[in-house]
């Protein structure tokens, strides 16, 4: 997974993720799906080369905490169109959480953004 995936545009204050858990489902395919979905409806469009990485929230706050002594925060943010879209604030100003996040992902859970 590249850095580049977590970085935050300029003006921006959190980095825009949803919350997989929101759809209630145990099957990670259905998860996404919903994401899939909830993207579509705020008129996102995903490219054929895109994917969806996930990050387990435990793990990444260690690892920020941990390597770059920073707190960071997933705060549910809910839209109309995206009532599972969260926020992951504490990371403007700190260039190196997108590599920390990065490397949290688990290869194993990266899913492409087109079906």
């Amino acid at each position: 997974m590249l850095d580049s995936a977590f970085e935050l545009r300029p003006g921006e204050e959190y980095l825009s993720t949803n919350w997989l858990e929101y759809f209630h489902a145990s099957d990670r395919d259905i998860q996404i799906s919903g994401v899939r979905q909830a993207l579509a409806d705020k008129g996102f469009r995903t490219g054929r080369n895109s994917y969806f990485a996930t990050l387990n929230v435990g793990v990444s706050v260690a690892a920020c905490s941990d390597i770059l002594n920073l707190n960071i925060q997933f705060i549910a943010l809910g839209e109309a169109h995206d009532p599972s879209h969260t926020g992951i604030y504490g990371c403007a100003g700190n260039v190196r959480v997108a590599a920390v996040l990065a490397q949290s992902v688990n290869p194993n859970e990266i899913y492409p953004a087109v079906a």
